[in-house]
């Protein structure tokens, strides 16, 4: 491996130029840092910074037969930052950063993978745009086309993101190239906005996979409403939180609040992202005791966009009554809040919350794999049934509270039918034992509800081997895709990906 690795590296050198070929072990180290513990090693980083310069490494790659590992900036906090799945070249897409197109008049960007949330909303308020581009609770330097390759969500329509996507150009593992959709003809006019042409797409193929480094792609923007209205209310008793759920399933189906348009969150996980954990008042025992800082079980919250005042107004009115029974001490926020994420504008509010058990506190800039902070973000798929999730919620706290984790919950309704719950563990890496403590609380929480038929939505490095075998061949099926598509296995090898090994 030594042999081919100096050989391969001299190869890559040459290609992409020396200072884009790293090798100190202290980057090494750095990159090969998460969240949580891992297993495995980056043997050089590839800094490409052109379409290029990506086929030429993946080329060089299958020479040598080494694995290359793909990430766009890194900052998968809390599912495995840029570590990869198994001993790797990691290739860093950061310095392909460029904003290739705007059309102001249908809506959409033309991005590289290096484009970061924060640059592409700094971008949309400079072109004084009528279109926003939603954003996850993640951090702002995140990769927008990291997130939609993860198919990651964000706040408000359009928040799944990866339904709302065209023209993908992906470079295969052999280094060739191809455009999903339209985008294979040259001059087609819909490319950007006809998702999938004619005949088979392939776009699926590239979402969550190890089939192919996505250089560039389109992305549909949300129109800005003429009036939004966040709101935010407090769930009196957990018992209440059954009804709250079946009722936002009603307002979602009938399109009195748009897709993604309503969350619901837990007062561990409220807690978490307002402060630091308050170790004198626990005497510095874990985990934190809920009941000793008042506090409602579950909050509420979301937006309404609208086309008139009367329109924000009506609805605001009518959600109220629907679920004024269940709920308490409504707030509506302010729609031109610098942070409003429901408006497209990158915070890190919620990435705060990585740093809840640090005594250190909260640093100028955040970096959670520097600071040691331990984070693991489980991600389910649930039915939006109120008591369905009320069991799930049930099931889980308490083992989570048996581990001495705080059951940091929400749930965001990605439609009328489905909702996404997520359980963020949060805890000290410096601290000896929580490592261990932490992937036990994982590997219970993910066997429970993969035995209940919950299954995640997306996996952490912690949980690629986890989901249960296909009951018909869409694991061989697969299988033949990925040994056809890269025979040598080259790319992100152990990436949900079912051929073994």
């Amino acid at each position: 491996m030594n042999e081919s690795i100096d050989a391969a590296v001299a190869a890559w050198r040459e290609a992409l130029g020396q200072a884009n070929v790293v090798t100190s072990a202290e980057s090494l180290d750095r990159a090969s840092t998460a969240t949580f513990p891992t297993n495995a090693s980056v043997l050089a980083i590839l800094r490409p910074g052109t379409h290029a310069d990506v086929q030429a490494s993946l080329r060089i790659a299958n020479r040598f037969e080494l694995p290359v590992y793909p990430t766009s900036r890194g900052c998968n906090w809390g599912l495995g930052s840029s570590v990869p799945t198994r001993d790797a070249v990691l290739m860093d897409l950061s310095r392909m950063s460029r904003i290739v197109d705007f059309d102001p008049r249908l809506g959409f960007l033309v991005v590289e993978p290096g484009v970061t949330f924060q640059q592409a909303s700094e971008f949309l308020r400079d072109q004084q745009s009528t279109f926003f581009l939603p954003v996850p609770g993640g951090p702002p330097q995140g990769s927008l086309i990291g997130n939609i390759a993860e198919r990651g969500e964000a706040a408000g329509p359009y928040g799944q993101r990866a339904d709302f996507v065209a023209n993908l150009r992906a470079v295969l593992p052999n280094g060739d190239c191809i455009h999903t959709g339209f985008g294979r003809f040259p001059n087609a006019s819909a490319k950007q906005i006809h998702r999938h042409g004619v005949g088979p797409n392939l776009e699926g193929l590239f979402t969550q996979s190890n089939l192919a480094v996505i250089t560039q792609l389109t992305v549909w923007l949300t129109p800005c409403p003429q009036v939004l209205k966040p709101f935010m209310a407090c769930i009196g008793r957990p018992d209440q939180l059954n009804q709250a759920i079946d009722t936002s399933r009603e307002l979602l189906l009938h399109r009195v609040v748009e897709t993604n348009g309503i969350g619901l969150w837990n007062s561990h996980k409220m807690a978490s992202t307002m402060g630091g954990y308050p170790w004198q008042a626990m005497d510095g025992r874990t985990p934190v005791d809920i009941e000793r800082f008042p506090s409602e079980p579950w909050l509420i919250g979301g937006a309404i966009y609208a086309a008139s005042a009367e329109i924000a107004d009506a609805t605001a009115a009518f959600l109220q009554q629907r679920l004024k029974p269940v709920t308490t001490d409504w707030q509506w926020g302010d729609a031109n809040d610098s942070q409003n994420v429901y408006l497209g504008m990158p915070t890190e509010h919620n990435i705060r919350s990585a740093y809840w058990r640090k005594k250190s506190g909260l640093p100028t800039q955040i970096n959670p794999d520097r600071d040691r902070c331990g984070l693991i973000w489980m991600c389910f798929a649930v039915p939006l049934v109120g008591q369905e999730l009320v069991d799930v919620v049930n099931a889980v706290e308490p083992v989570v509270l048996q581990h001495g984790f705080e059951p940091n919950l929400g749930m965001n309704c990605v439609n009328g039918r489905c909702a996404h719950l997520y359980l963020s563990i949060i805890y000290d890496r410096e601290i000896a034992g929580e490592d261990e403590r932490a992937v036990a609380c994982h590997d219970k929480v993910m066997t429970l509800l993969r035995d209940l038929g919950h299954l995640p939505y997306r996996l952490t490095l912690l949980s690629m081997d986890s989901l249960p075998k296909s009951r018909d061949d869409h694991d061989r099926c697969l299988q033949s895709i990925k040994r056809a598509l890269d025979p040598k296995s080259i790319l992100a090898p152990g990436r949900y990906d079912v051929v073994q090994d």
